[in-house]
């Protein structure tokens, strides 16, 4: 069965019943690979559709407040946020200051600022507010560290959970 959406064309489903799509967008100067995934496309509603198209547009708000919520992770030592931080620049040693698109002396948030949006997959079937609606992948670059870190949103834009990803 296809959805067919104005923004999204005509969403095919695959053979074993799943939807997908993808294309590149622009986030600032960047191309970032964005992709949307539902694995029974037989449920897939326009509403659903019409949210991601929202988010797709407005892609950049959504990755300043997923920053924010991960800035505000920077506090607790013991979160995800910190530890893959932490790692990058035991990784790269000086040469992280290098690659930082951002110094103001405090590393971990230079750091942080300086990650760039490499992949963005949406999973509209997800409708709970606890759900993973998207899913960010940062990097500082990716010839610099095979890890990313993965910050998952909910319908409402606000951050659920993060995690290293290799």
């Amino acid at each position: 069965m296809a959805v067919e959406h104005d923004f999204f064309g005509v969403v095919d489903a695959g053979s074993d019943g799943s939807a997908y799509w993808s294309e590149n967008v622009e986030l600032g100067d960047l191309s970032v690979d964005v992709s949307l995934v539902a694995d029974d496309a037989s449920d897939l509603r326009e509403d659903d559709l019409d949210l991601v198209q929202a988010m797709i547009l407005s892609l950049d708000g959504i990755d300043r407040e997923t920053r924010e919520s991960m800035v505000a992770e920077l506090g607790d030592r013991s979160s995800v946020t910190v530890t893959y931080v932490d790692a990058l620049i035991e990784e790269l040693g000086d040469a992280v200051h290098d690659v930082l698109t951002d110094s103001s002396g405090d590393l971990p948030m230079d750091v942080l600022r300086s990650l760039i949006v490499s992949r963005v997959e949406f999973r509209p079937l997800s409708r709970g507010t606890d759900d993973v609606f998207a899913v960010l992948e940062y990097t500082l670059g990716e010839d610099l560290s095979e890890d990313y870190l993965v910050a998952s949103i909910n319908r409402t834009g606000e951050m659920v959970d993060t995690e290293i990803q290799g």
